[in-house]
């Protein structure tokens, strides 16, 4: 990607963001959860499906939530080695992602996410 491309996804990407945050959870527990594990996104290579970077903007252990601009969907991915090898695209929208994520965890059952 080019550098001028980069930065259009980045701004893009930092303006969804605002938006998403300020409209779209139904709860102020999700928001937190969100905002607790949100991070400065990162371009991360997903080698094994899409052999090109996304924007990781969520992270909580090994696991986190990134945004696929191609397709301009949500998605939960595993990382290992600083790279995603297991993803899985759930939503147009980050709070359902997000709600997903929360739910998962919470039950012990996130890797049965990517099956």
């Amino acid at each position: 990607m080019r550098e001028f491309e980069t930065k259009l996804v980045k701004l893009s990407l930092t303006n969804l963001l605002k938006e998403e945050e300020n409209l779209y959870f139904q709860n102020d527990e999700e928001k937190l959860f969100y905002l607790t594990y949100k991070i400065p996104f990162i371009s991360y290579r997903f080698t094994q499906i899409y052999n090109e970077p996304f924007y990781i903007i969520f992270q909580m252990e090994d696991y986190g939530i990134y945004f696929n601009d191609i397709e301009e969907t949500f998605g939960i991915c595993k990382i290992e080695n600083n790279e995603c090898h297991k993803c899985a695209e759930f939503y147009d929208n980050l709070a359902p992602t997000v709600r997903k994520f929360k739910k998962a965890y919470e039950e012990k059952s996130i890797d049965l996410l990517f099956e």
